[in-house]
């Protein structure tokens, strides 16, 4: 389906924020710490430390890493952006408590859900924290056994390369160019040293997943041709469905 042709009430937002498992890579079991060398063998530089790539690589890797904080959102009318987020040290009971809310709001028929590079990495990875968790994947998260056009999926990063596969743009990037508000800024590894360095400041985590999550919103409309949202109504001040 054309994203023109999407209900904007359809489409629920999401995006993550993760953290290496552990907090320095020698925390990690003998056999884990080998399999993470053998897995960074191929571009790891001799002068930098395991530990350095632990720290910067690791989060994105759903067997060395866990889930923070889980932001989401729907459009409201027509300049609304509702916005609830799920965070915590139990990974297990935030991703069941999203699950909850898929399951009971959102289903494969009828919604979509949509992120920035949704299909490589943000749903894949909630997929698998959900399993090693012992979790049941929600229908309109799990596309196992689904025909290509039964996705659920929207990735406003895949809608950008145009059929152009090696095509990466950052989410900074794209709110730039299209001059959507951005003050969550980059910083490297900022997520890990807001959760391990710097005694879980969720505040500023959940601040940073929030932020994000309402630039892909905006994203989805100027890809539309449609005016930004103008109101954003956390879930810390009303119900959110």
């Amino acid at each position: 389906m054309r994203i023109a042709k999407i209900p904007s009430e359809s489409v629920l937002f999401v995006h993550i924020e993760t953290v290496p498992v552990v907090a320095h890579f020698e925390e990690l079991s003998e056999t884990m710490r080998r399999i993470f060398r053998n897995k960074i063998a191929h571009i790891k530089e001799e002068e930098r430390r395991v530990e350095e790539y632990f720290m910067e690589r690791a989060a994105i890797w759903a067997e060395f890493s866990r889930v923070l904080c889980i932001s989401c959102g729907y459009i409201q009318g027509t300049d609304a952006f509702r916005v609830k987020s799920f965070y915590g040290d139990n990974e297990s009971a935030l991703l069941a408590e999203f699950i909850d809310l898929l399951n009971k709001h959102y289903n494969p028929s009828e919604h979509f859900l949509c992120a920035h590079n949704a299909k490589e990495f943000y749903f894949p990875f909630l997929c698998r924290r959900m399993l090693i968790n012992n979790l049941q994947i929600s229908d309109v998260l799990d596309l196992q056994g689904k025909k290509p056009w039964e996705s659920t999926y929207l990735d406003t990063m895949d809608l950008w390369r145009f059929g152009d596969c090696r095509y990466f743009t950052s989410l900074e990037l794209l709110a730039e160019v299209f001059h959507i508000p951005n003050n969550r800024g980059v910083k490297e590894n900022e997520v890990y040293h807001m959760y391990y360095e710097k005694r879980k400041q969720w505040n500023n985590i959940v601040q940073r997943c929030e932020e994000s999550v309402q630039i892909v919103a905006q994203l989805f409309r100027k890809y539309r041709r449609e005016n930004l949202l103008s109101k954003v109504i956390t879930g810390k001040n009303s119900s959110f469905i």
